[in-house]
This record gives C-alpha cells, sequence and structure tokens, in this order.
C-alpha cells in the first residue's frame, strides 16, 4: 500500500504543486487550489457508508467533473467510493 510520503512525491512531481498542513493533515495544491488532501471519515460518513466504509488512511481527490468521478467509482468500487456532501 502507498504511504503518504509516496503520494507526496508523486503529487509534488507536478508542475507548481506545494504541499501544506491543515489540522495535522497533509494537502497538496497547484497554485494553491487543492486537489488531494489527507482526510479522516466524519462521524456522518461512517453512517452513510455502513459497513461498508474503509478503515485506514483515506485520499480526498478534486476530479474534473461528475464524469470522471462516476468513471471512476465504476472502475473500482473497492477502491474509490463517495460520501454525501
Amino acid at each position: 500500500m502507498p504511504s503518504w510520503d509516496d503520494v507526496a512525491r508523486i503529487a509534488l512531481a507536478l508542475p507548481e504543486t506545494g504541499e501544506r498542513l491543515s489540522r495535522d493533515m497533509r494537502q497538496w495544491r497547484v497554485k494553491d487550489k487543492l486537489f488531494v488532501w489527507e482526510r479522516p471519515l466524519r462521524r456522518s460518513d461512517l453512517e452513510a457508508l455502513g459497513e461498508g466504509a474503509p478503515d485506514g488512511p483515506i485520499l480526498g481527490a478534486r476530479v474534473e467533473h461528475l464524469g470522471a468521478k462516476e468513471a471512476l467509482l465504476a472502475d473500482d468500487p473497492a477502491v474509490f467510493f463517495t460520501t454525501p456532501h
């Protein structure tokens, strides 16, 4: 399984990308726009996901549009998931 350092290495290899901490969680941004971040599951997330909720580290990612999100969810539902928000 990739580590947070692996995520940082890949993210920071992109042009104009920086890393910052927010609430002791790592975030990666391009030109100050958030694109991936470390994130815990909140109580409401756990309730919505039920027994299918993953345990362990969660990487949030912004995608281009709803079609891209739906493609990721369909591609590997064991890896990709969404929460109501």
